[in-house]
C-alpha cells in the first residue's frame, strides 16, 4: 500500500504535533514533517488526531447477526455511569481530542442518555452519534432526541440502514432529522455490501467466509488513529474491542499520546492477515498470561 509522505523542512525543530501520535514514521524518527506545506494538510488523518469510539451501553433494540459487540435487548447491566462520562470528557479535553463517535447498543435505551451525551460532548468540536433509528418509533422519544440534537450542534447522526437491521423506523428518523435541520447520513447500498463487514464478533462464522480470511480493518491508515472506549472507561486499540491497553482514569491530566504511540506502533511492524487472526492472537496471549499467573 502506498503511503503519503509529508513535505519536510531541514530544521527538525519544526516538528508537527502529528508526530506525537504518528505510528507510521516515514521520517525515520527525525520528526521534521512540515504540515503547513503538506498537500493533504486539511484532510490528513494524523492532523485530525485520535478519534475515539465511545460505547455507552451494549443494550439495544435489535439483535443483529453482524454486531461486533453482540448487543441485544436482553442485556441489562454494564451501562456507562454519568461519572464515567464526565471522566471520559476530561480525558478527551486533556489529551487534545476534539472529535468522537458515540454509540451502543442503541444510545436512547440508556436511562440517562441525554445526560451522558451532554457530559461526553462538552468542549468537543464534532461528535458522530450512531443509531438504528428506532427512537423515531415513539413520538415522545423522537421529540426528546431531536430537541437534544438541536440544542447540541456539535452532533451529527449516522443512521444504520442495511440488510442486517430491521430498518423499521429509518425513513421516519431521516424525515424528523431533516425537518429539525440536524445533519445526518444514511449509508448507500454499496457501503453495506456483505463484503464490507469486518469479520469479528457474533457474525464472524456466519458471514463472508472468504472475506474473513483476509480482511483487516486497521490496514487502512486512517483507521490506525481510532480506538474504543467502553462503558467502564477501558481503552482498546481496536474499535471492535480487542487489545485493551489503558484506562481513561490514568490520563485525566494528559500524556495519553505517548502511550497511544508506544502501543500502536508495535502493530505496524508486523503482518496482520485479518481481524479474525488478530483476535485469535489476543486470545492466545490472554491464555498464556493466565497460565503464567497460575504457574506463579
Amino acid at each position: 500500500m502506498s503511503r503519503h509522505r509529508c513535505a519536510q523542512k531541514d530544521n527538525s525543530s519544526m516538528s508537527s504535533s502529528c508526530c506525537k501520535i504518528c505510528v507510521d514514521t516515514n521520517c525515520g524518527g527525525k520528526q521534521n514533517c512540515n504540515c503547513d506545506a503538506c498537500s493533504r494538510r486539511d484532510t490528513c488523518y494524523r492532523r485530525a488526531g485520535i478519534k475515539p469510539t465511545i460505547r455507552i451501553t451494549r443494550k439495544c433494540t435489535q439483535t443483529c447477526g453482524h454486531c461486533c459487540f453482540s448487543c441485544s435487548p436482553k442485556i441489562t447491566a454494564g451501562d456507562m455511569t454519568l461519572e464515567m462520562a464526565e471522566a471520559i470528557n476530561r480525558f478527551c479535553r486533556a489529551n487534545e481530542i476534539s472529535r468522537a463517535e458515540v454509540m451502543g447498543g442503541e444510545f436512547f435505551v440508556h436511562g440517562l442518555w441525554a445526560e451522558i451525551l451532554e457530559a461526553l460532548s462538552g468542549g468537543l468540536a464534532q461528535v458522530r452519534l450512531v443509531t438504528n433509528g428506532d427512537w423515531a418509533g415513539s413520538s415522545k422519544t423522537a421529540s426528546k432526541v431531536t430537541d437534544f440534537l438541536k440544542a447540541h450542534p456539535q452532533f451529527h447522526v449516522g443512521v444504520s440502514k442495511d440488510q442486517w437491521h430491521t430498518n423499521q423506523h429509518v425513513d421516519r428518523a431521516a424525515e424528523l432529522l431533516q425537518q429539525a435541520g440536524i445533519p445526518f447520513r444514511i449509508p448507500t447500498v454499496e457501503q453495506t455490501r456483505e463484503e464490507s463487514l469486518v469479520p469479528v464478533g457474533r457474525h464472524q462464522y456466519e458471514w463472508s467466509q472468504f472475506y474473513g480470511l483476509f480482511a483487516c480493518y486497521c490496514s487502512q491508515p486512517e483507521r490506525r488513529y481510532n480506538l474504543l472506549i467502553d462503558e467502564q472507561g477501558e481503552i482498546y486499540k481496536c474499535g471492535f474491542g480487542s487489545w485493551p491497553y489503558a484506562s481513561v482514569n490514568d490520563f485525566l491530566q494528559g500524556g495519553f499520546a505517548a502511550r497511544f504511540k508506544e502501543f500502536n506502533a508495535k502493530f505496524y511492524d508486523a503482518f496482520i492477515s485479518s481481524c479474525a487472526a488478530c483476535q485469535r492472537a489476543e486470545s492466545c496471549g490472554k491464555k498464556a498470561d493466565a497460565n503464567k499467573e497460575t504457574a506463579a
